[in-house]
């Protein structure tokens, strides 16, 4: 049965429902605009708080100061 119904729409015997996807509303793109906004801000901030930990580390190398851990300690 479906594969009749594909072979005739693939002769065009049966119209295909060209339109399967809805235009997004309104509020849709203004909140998409908002979170590729926000994603984009993460990035940057990310960023940022990278080059401090860097800079961090590279500090306390230069200095002999040993960084502690950020693994908890197993302690029974």
């Amino acid at each position: 049965m479906l594969c009749d119904w594909r072979r005739q729409r693939d002769k065009g015997l049966i119209a295909a429902d060209r339109k399967r996807w809805r235009t997004p509303t309104q509020s849709e793109v203004r909140e998409n605009a908002d979170l590729k906004r926000q994603a984009a801000n993460l990035t940057k901030e990310l960023a940022a708080t990278r080059m401090v930990v860097d800079v961090q580390k590279n500090v306390s190398a230069l200095l002999g100061i040993a960084l502690a851990s950020a693994e908890p300690e197993n302690t029974p």
